[in-house]
């Protein structure tokens, strides 16, 4: 899958990558395999939650260490470390007998196992598209974000046939053999690879900036503007992926219509991913950046006029808005970055955007959780709204280097 007689052959690794998030994406699918596990073992919600968030705080330490391990090693010594993890964590899941072993064998194995490889292969993907990187980096998110709907609920369907056990046991085995399949092929291009020249377009003004090591894009002030950018929106975003069928049931909605709102919210993830993507490679980071603070904005806005007068068709569409733009915000820094600090340092760059993801996997759930139990539904959404307006406002002063 090289060089083959002078002619790049690269699309065949962006479809193992693809793969690979199918099946990674797979850890999304939490709250499908809570309810069976409440069920059989007696646990409450709130037990169960703890073990997607430490899953989440896991997957985003492991996506900085990632990111510095491939630059030392290669991304095969990543993925044979992540099969480790999934076939350890999914199968240690399938035997324990007490909250807080599920929170080490699924919470901790499993996110630090699918964080180890996430990064590091959308960083050695993008390095094959230097000339499309919002639309590789787009692709595979899109995988990530569609695996719920594809995978998890399938594998969901099998806790009624097989039992929890057996199901846990069957998705290590599966998910330990994709990633080891996919580390047998996967590399980085060789170092004399000529690849096709980005298209000349005026309406994209972005220029790569120089190649920057960490050390020094950690003391920009461009830096910690996006982060403060992405934290927002993406812990607005989060919030609401969690909530959005107890908030519309809250305004009347049935269990059917409940299930459109997260339905149309994920889909929309996951589409949005490869759209914003493709769309940065056209338009530049710069327009892509405030496209997305304002589509979250309006998002919020009708949501909670949504809320305000219980509207719940209102309510599912600002659900796809938002969805839209917290798809779009996850799949932004991979063109940021390259953009931004240049292509040298991809890697340990790429995986310091993920340091946000320490407080998005506890704030947003958090702060939406008090508030409404406090207050109710429509002063979360405000709070909400008021954290993207944050870090939109943040995002409108970030320079080039």
């Amino acid at each position: 899958m090289g060089m083959k007689t002078g002619k790049l052959k690269r699309w065949p690794y962006l479809l193992l990558g693809m793969l690979l998030f199918i099946f990674a994406g797979v850890v999304y699918a939490w709250s499908l395999f809570a309810e069976p596990l409440e069920a059989a073992h007696g646990w409450t919600r709130a037990e169960t939650s703890m073990v997607f968030t430490i899953c989440m705080v896991m997957f985003n330490i492991a996506n900085v260490v990632g990111g510095f391990l491939v630059n030392k090693t290669s991304i095969r010594v990543n993925m044979i470390i992540t099969t480790v993890c999934l076939l350890a964590g999914f199968i240690s899941s399938a035997y324990v007998s007490s909250v807080w072993q599920l929170y080490l064998t699924y919470g901790v194995l499993i996110g630090f196992g699918i964080g180890l490889s996430y990064s590091p292969t959308i960083s050695v993907i993008v390095s094959w598209f230097p000339d499309k990187p919002g639309m590789a980096s787009g692709m595979l998110l899109l995988a990530f974000g569609m695996s719920t709907l594809v995978v998890g609920t399938q594998v969901a369907r099998l806790f009624g046939i097989i039992g929890i056990e057996r199901t846990f046991i069957t998705i290590g085995i599966v998910a330990a053999a994709v990633v080891l399949f996919v580390s047998f092929f996967m590399k980085t291009p060789p170092k004399d690879a000529v690849f096709p020249k980005p298209a000349e377009r005026k309406s994209n003004p972005d220029v790569q900036g120089e190649d920057m090591p960490s050390s020094q894009v950690i003391r920009r002030p461009s830096f910690w503007l996006f982060m403060l950018w992405q934290t927002g929106i993406v812990t607005a975003g989060m919030a609401v992926v969690g909530q959005a069928a107890t908030a519309a049931t809250s305004i009347g909605a049935t269990v059917a219509l409940a299930t459109v709102a997260t339905s149309g919210l994920s889909v929309a993830n996951g589409v949005s991913r490869f759209f914003w993507g493709t769309l940065c490679d056209i338009l530049g980071i710069t327009k892509i950046r405030m496209l997305l603070s304002i589509t979250a904005l309006v998002g919020f806005g009708i949501s909670i006029a949504g809320l305000a007068t219980s509207n719940v068709v209102l309510l599912i569409v600002s659900f796809i808005i938002i969805g839209m733009a917290y798809g779009g915000s996850v799949g932004h820094p991979a063109s940021f970055v390259r953009t931004m600090y240049g292509s040298k340092y991809y890697a340990s760059n790429f995986s310091l955007v993920f340091m946000p993801g320490f407080i998005t996997a506890f704030i947003g759930p958090t702060i939406m959780a008090a508030v409404y139990s406090s207050s109710g539904y429509l002063p979360a959404f405000c709070a909400m709204g008021a954290l993207a307006l944050v870090g939109g406002v943040a995002g409108l002063f970030i320079k080039k280097p």
